[in-house]
């Protein structure tokens, strides 16, 4: 949520410039009001020998009033431009909240997801292994010579899985019941078992 914190600064930020802009044109209008009165009032002086005409005086002040005009028309088109762009600025922040809302809240599902698949999983898991502690149990009360005729019909991996699991001493009396062939082949799997177990 720290990353909401700096929502509101770049809409002070354009007001400022605004505010700016306004005290700059005004300024801007003020001293060119200044300086292009006093050159008509000095060229209309200039042409009638010192004193200037009051016709021309009056011509050289709508000319300046017009180019003022102008210039503050100018001024304020420009302020219409910084308004509207602020105005889409603001919309454009309100969908990025909108959009950082909606993937966090995304994000949060899919963590309760997760967490929820997680869960499943150590479950499934412990339910597995309790059924394996279960069956290898199973196997260890049987006779040898039952167990061993068992497991040489099952495939060498279950075989070697749950002799691996069963108290060394049964697992050694059930291999000594079965085939050679079969005996042969699930010790080899269990001593590679075994050796992957002890590599860290």
């Amino acid at each position: 949520m720290s990353s909401l914190k700096g929502i509101g600064r770049p809409s002070v930020f354009l007001v400022l410039l605004l505010v700016l802009l306004a005290v700059k044109g005004w300024i801007l209008s003020a001293l060119l009001s200044q300086q292009e009165r006093g050159t008509c009032f000095a060229s209309t002086a200039a042409e009638t020998g010192g004193e200037p005409a009051a016709p021309a005086v009056a011509a050289e002040e709508t000319c300046c009033r017009g180019r003022l005009a102008g210039l503050l028309a100018s001024i304020q088109e420009e302020s219409g431009r910084l308004r509207e762009k602020a105005g889409l600025l603001e919309e454009k922040e309100k969908r990025l909240v909108l959009y950082r809302k909606e993937v966090e809240e995304r994000l949060r599902q899919l963590t309760d997801v997760r967490s929820g698949v997680e869960a499943m999983y150590k479950s499934l898991e412990q339910h597995d292994s309790e059924q394996d502690a279960k069956l290898v149990k199973i196997y260890e009360v049987m006779e040898p010579e039952l167990a061993a005729r068992r497991l040489e019909a099952m495939d060498d991996e279950v075989s070697s899985s749950l002799l691996l699991r069963m108290n060394p001493r049964q697992a050694g009396q059930v291999l000594g019941a079965m085939s050679t062939d079969k005996a042969s082949r699930l010790t080899v799997r269990l001593s590679r078992k075994d050796s992957a177990a002890a590599v860290p």
